[in-house]
């Protein structure tokens, strides 16, 4: 499954979207979405800082 990632991240990068892709080697199918909350936080706080939202 990792290269099957690997080439969609690959594609859509061709595309010119901006892809974030941390593999997390030791994760299981059901453990990957409680490790991977870290990074998505720190993205989260990214892109909540870039957004504007009406008054």
């Amino acid at each position: 499954m990792p290269s099957d990632t690997t080439d969609f991240v690959k594609h859509e990068a061709s595309l010119g979207i901006r892809v974030t892709y941390e593999r997390i080697p030791f994760a299981t199918h059901a453990t990957v979405a409680y490790l991977a909350l870290p990074g998505m936080m720190l993205w989260l706080d990214d892109v909540l800082d870039t957004w504007s939202f009406p008054d």
